[in-house]
């Protein structure tokens, strides 16, 4: 008994202890594993899910304003251009003047050239002007010239030039030293009116020349500047008093044919079988003439 006693209190020493000993273990489990995590929080990477650091944060703030910026300037590049577009296809072009774009306007003392018709260049109208004021000047007499692309509701230049001189100058005191000079660029026509003092002075004949020579002939080769000019000369000349310059003449331009006839053809071969002939004749009997020279010596 003595001896199931020590062995049982042996024996029962360590369980005793062994049940004791657990319950520090833990606290040296946790106390690792905390330390452990803590490192590992510390030394571990931030995750796809955690918040990125100040420097990524700036990065990325740096290329979303820079992606905005790029996304604005091709908006607005891409808006100029729709404009432009817009403007060059869908904006109406400006049409040449009519008969009623001319009556409507009105007329100046001080303006002489309406170009409606956009034939006359900006030196020849300078110095039109400059002739047609001087013209003023000298004898008051005032002369317009209109220029029209086409004759739309009426047929006759001279109808139209009626028009416009009654429509400008209504009574006969106002339009009795005025003229109106009309080229209609697309007939390659034109007229000449006037009021009573005008025509007279400036006459049938200078009035037919310019109507038969200087207009239709000079458009033909839309010389459209030298038409205008020219004719400003003859009737400036007929107000002065002076003598005509005359107006130009017609050239008759004769088509010439580049190829030869039958004919031509035939006796140009004939000369030049004869040339042949000729040369192979020298150049076989002249050596066998020659060569029996010398064998016969």
């Amino acid at each position: 008994r003595a001896m199931s006693a020590k062995t049982f209190s042996s024996s029962s020493v360590p369980c005793v202890s062994s049940a004791r000993a657990p319950r520090a273990l833990p606290r040296l489990v946790t106390a690792r594993s905390s330390s452990s995590s803590s490192s590992s929080k510390t030394t571990s990477p931030p995750r796809g899910n955690e918040a990125p650091t100040s420097g990524h944060a700036s990065l990325k703030s740096s290329a979303s304003l820079g992606t905005s910026k790029l996304a604005q300037s091709v908006a607005s590049g891409l808006a100029g251009l729709s404009l432009g577009i817009a403007a060059t296809l869908g904006a109406p072009a400006p049409s040449m003047a009519t008969e009623l774009d001319i009556l409507a306007q009105q007329p100046a003392n001080n303006k002489y050239v309406y170009d409606d018709a956009n034939v006359l260049s900006r030196a020849n109208v300078a110095g039109v002007v400059r002739e047609l004021t001087q013209l003023q000047i000298d004898t008051g007499y005032h002369i317009d010239v209109v220029t029209l692309r086409k004759l739309v509701f009426t047929a006759d230049p001279f109808e139209f030039a009626d028009k416009v001189i009654e429509k400008w100058y209504p009574t006969v005191q106002e339009g009795d030293k005025h003229g109106v000079l009309l080229l209609v660029s697309t007939g390659k026509e034109g007229a000449i009116v006037g009021g009573p003092s005008f025509m007279k002075k400036v006459g049938d004949p200078i009035i037919e020349g310019i109507i038969s020579e200087n207009i239709p002939v000079l458009t033909q080769e839309e010389k459209f500047n030298e038409a205008i000019s020219s004719s400003v000369k003859r009737i400036e000349a007929a107000l002065k008093g002076e003598a005509d310059t005359g107006g130009p003449s017609a050239v008759s331009k004769k088509r010439q044919r580049t190829y030869k006839t039958k004919e031509e053809a035939s006796e140009k071969k004939d000369i030049s079988v004869i040339v042949v002939s000729l040369l192979l004749f020298i150049s076989f009997v002249v050596p066998m003439v020659q060569f029996f020279g010398y064998t016969a010596r």
